[in-house]
């Protein structure tokens, strides 16, 4: 802290601040600054280089008064707009620090006899806000407390140098001797590092070797914080210096950045992550700019294009932006820079040749620094040659590999096992992999600008199509037993074996169909992963890629995989109910019988006598007895639940409300048993549906409200499942009058129903609810077009829904004549599907 005194001068810059004559002059000339202003520089001046906080500022500014924070805002803008953006650090959350270097002129002396205050220091200003990383400089700060040697490690353009240089000025006062900062990053002789760190101290050295022998004897008794940045390239000689400088130096404290570890005794790791950014794209302005990710952007690109700004309409595009560039501060500045010349969109177009994108790096920055491309360039040339082959080889994969994974690629004739191993450890030491380990798996990941540069290093060397084929083979050998793995794990077992490499499966299924490919290893991998698809139901994306793999199904194919490609799709499809599902069903059951394969073909029976169950089809009762017979004592739990289910739904179309409720209390104890959440709260959709059937609307409403708070909770839910739960809870919310809070959740039901094709089964209940409102017409439009459909489908209602039609039915003919009923249904039959279900959120 300075203390101003009486007739002192203190220059920053082209600036000379006269706290006795209350005035800042520039040039000599003096400024027109307010008072508010004024003391609210002297105040950041005292404090120079220190954080000083944003209560401290108002109450030495403003003492006795209360005042909004803007208040502040706009005097520390005043003061950026005459000094320069850069004087004014903000601490994102805590208040501001002065960064200028000041140089004290004091009265006592002779004119020009000044004397810095930085004499013990070396450390760069100029800094500018360090945006985002407000708990890892805390973090860094607190570890400093105890440990004499801090490594801080991550990929390159993380902001590594930054953190620390912004903690070395948190915590430089700790330390009488100062703070200095040695800049490796320019050094290519092991045998200079000592040299280069007696140089940064202005000691004299008469060689390099003595260089060591001349640090460590005037450091032995200093209070010093020695920062050695850049040391990735430099490690073995920079672990052997700053290992004899902490024996001989009880008082000296290191902090060195460094994509890989010095590996001494005694060091702490404080690897720097990226970014924060939000979880989901979709977000609004607000949210995204509580993210450090999406603030960096943010005042990057204002500073090519002032008026840039993040609102409702971009704050997506942006996140998007960010989360492709993984959080990295360096590629995130980089791509910002760009969009003052080529504008957002071009920006997030221009990411797909990330390294034509990411160009304009700041022209300070040292030269691997200035584009992301020398950046990568300089991590990869620290590699072995073994090291880089695996790096490129393992390119291939997105979202995470296993390591056995990463030895099916990488091993060959050159490089054994032992060596793909001892590589990926070295990668993720030098910060080019991360390890991630929180569902209790280590998986691999590259960011995905390195992932970028890797596949580049991989076409160059010829192998994109040779990788691309042992990436398949080896996930055809994962998923091989998807389904009976499904058959009898819990979700949560089931998910956490596959689920993260579905990013993987989905690149593997597409170089499989491509013109490079394999259109059997694509088969193979579509009906084997099913129950991946099926599961979440991606519904789009689920059709596209069974549409593609029917297309490939010729007389090449294997009987047993075209059987279980059917099962796939019948087991997606299912949900519709329609006659998709049926023919696809059908055709597994048949295929799967023929070829002996019984827990394929009882599930097959299965899933095809609860749609036609639900359809009032015929052949129901045999599908569901033979499905039975064929899972009797089958050991498949899953399969065990979904039997009281299917034979539930067989009941309820029939009316037989005791035989429903047991046989779906049944299957709610089994899923529970076995882990099923998604198929226990379909049960429970069933069990509100049974009690709605019976008429006791209130214990009905009750546990339709119950189950949708359980899928609120639920970590990934079914849309489809969603469309039931809600559709119910709409449908019990009309007959029980409730029709406000009945249009709120109809307007959330339509959209699951549109993405499921599902929007016939319950219009009935939109049709009652506008009756009841009042809009007559309207409902007699909707009417009549779910009577077309369900008359066109030859599908029969099932029972809750006859009695919404036959409810909205004797409104209508209350209200209009018989002729004036059939002229409206008639005119509604031949609406669209986008016509009616705007009409039915009226």
């Amino acid at each position: 802290m300075i203390e101003l005194q009486t007739g002192n001068t203190y220059r920053f810059g082209d600036f000379e601040l006269e706290p006795d004559e209350h005035r800042l002059l520039v040039g000599g000339a003096p400024t027109a600054l307010g008072a508010r202003a004024f003391n609210l520089l002297l105040v950041l001046v005292e404090h120079a280089g220190q954080l000083v906080t944003k209560d401290a500022l108002l109450e030495r500014v403003w003492p006795g008064v209360v005042v909004e924070e803007n208040n502040l805002q706009v005097q520390i803008s005043t003061l950026r707009k005459l000094l320069g953006g850069d004087a004014i650090a903000t601490v994102v959350g805590k208040g501001y620090r002065f960064t200028p270097e000041i140089i004290i002129k004091t009265a006592a002396v002779a004119h020009n006899q000044q004397f810095s205050l930085h004499t013990q220091s070396n450390l760069p200003h100029h800094l500018g806000t360090l945006i985002g990383r407000e708990r890892e400089l805390a973090q860094l700060e607190l570890l400093l407390s105890d440990a004499r040697l801090i490594t801080v490690t991550g990929p390159g353009g993380v902001g590594k140098t930054r953190l620390m240089l912004a903690c070395a000025h948190d915590i430089e006062a700790r330390f009488s001797a100062g703070a200095w900062l040695v800049e490796l990053a320019n050094q290519t002789d092991p045998h200079m590092v000592a040299a280069t760190v007696a140089a940064a101290f202005r000691l004299e050295v008469n060689d390099a070797s003595s260089a060591t022998t001349t640090v460590m004897h005037y450091l032995r008794d200093k209070e010093t914080l020695l920062l050695l940045d850049n040391c990735e390239h430099l490690v073995d000689a920079v672990a052997s210096l700053v290992e004899s400088l902490l024996a001989v130096s009880p008082h000296l404290q290191v902090i060195t950045t460094s994509q890989d570890v010095l590996g001494l005794s005694g060091e702490q790791i404080f690897r720097v992550p990226s970014l924060l950014l939000p979880a989901d794209d979709q977000v609004t302005a607000e949210t995204a700019s509580r993210y450090g990710a999406i603030t960096l952007f943010n005042e990057r690109a204002r500073l090519g294009d002032p008026n840039f700004q993040c609102d409702d309409t971009n704050a997506a595009l942006i996140t998007s932006i960010c989360r492709r560039l993984d959080g990295i501060p360096l590629a995130i500045e980089m791509a910002a820079a760009r969009v003052g010349t080529l504008g957002l969109a071009s920006v997030a177009r221009l990411l797909d040749e990330r390294f034509l994108a990411l160009t304009a790096g700041r022209r300070s920055a040292v030269p691997r620094q200035q584009t992301l491309q020398a950046t990568l360039d300089w991590s990869f040339g620290l590699l072995t040659k073994r090291e880089g082959i695996v790096f490129r080889r393992v390119s291939n994969f997105v979202g995470g590999f296993s390591l056995a994974a990463a030895i099916a690629v990488a091993a060959d004739d050159e490089i054994d096992q032992s060596e793909v191993i001892n590589a990926i450890s070295t990668l993720v030491t030098k910060s080019l992999l991360t390890v991630d380990t929180s569902q209790g798996q280590w998986r691999y990941r590259l960011l995905e600008v390195a992932r970028a540069y890797a596949l580049e290093r991989l076409a160059e060397s010829g192998e994109t199509n040779v990788i691309a084929r042992l990436t398949a083979e080896h996930f055809v050998s994962i998923f091989a037993p998807c389904f009976d793995d499904w058959t009898q794990l819990s979700d949560a077992a089931f998910d956490a074996r596959y689920v993260p490499d579905l990013d993987n499966l989905r690149v593997v299924m597409d170089w499989a169909f491509g013109s490079n490919g394999d259109k059997q290893i694509g088969l193979s991998l579509t009906c084997a992963s099913g129950p991946l698809w099926v599961g979440p139901l991606m519904i789009s994306e689920c059709e596209r890629r069974f549409a593609t793999a029917f297309a490939e199904v010729d007389s090449q194919t294997s009987p047993k995989i075209a059987a279980y490609l059917h099962l796939a799709a019948g087991s997606f499809y299912y949900w519709r109910f329609n006659d998709q599902s049926l023919t696809a069903l059908r055709a597994a059951a048949t295929s799967l019988r023929d070829l002996g394969e019984r827990i394929g073909a009882g599930y097959a029976l299965l899933l095809l006598g609860n749609t036609l169950a639900a359809i009032g089809g015929e052949g129901a009762e045999d599908a569901l007895a033979e499905a039975r017979e064929l899972l009797a004592n089958c050991n498949r739990p899953r399969l065990l639940a979904l039997m009281p289910k299917a034979f539930a739904m067989f009941y309820y179309m029939r009316g037989m409300r005791a035989e429903t409720v047991r046989e779906n209390m049944s299957a709610l104890a089994l899923a529970r048993a076995g882990g099923y959440e998604i198929l226990a709260l379909t049960v429970e959709e069933n069990l509100a549906d049974s009690l709605w059937l019976a008429g006791d609307l209130p214990q009905a409403l009750a546990a339709a409200r119950n189950v949708v708070e359980q899928c609120k909770r639920v970590k990934f839910a079914h849309k489809i499942t969603w469309g039931w739960i809600y559709g119910n809870l709409f449908g019990i919310l009309t007959e029980s009058g409730e029709l406000d809070e009945a249009v709120v959740i109809g307007r959330l039901v339509i959209p699951y129903l549109r993405e499921a094709n599902s929007v016939r089964i319950l219009m009935d209940h939109f049709a009652l609810r506008l009756a009841k409102s009042g809009f007559l017409r309207e409902a007699a439009l909707v009417h009549g077009w779910t009577n077309f459909q369900f008359s066109s489908a030859h599908f029969a209602r099932q029972p809750n829904e006859l009695r919404a039609m036959n409810s909205a039915a004797k409104i209508l003919s209350e209200n209009f004549s018989p002729d004036q009923v059939r002229e409206l249904c008639a005119e509604g039959a031949a609406l669209s599907e986008n016509e009616i279900c705007a009409l039915a959120v009226l």
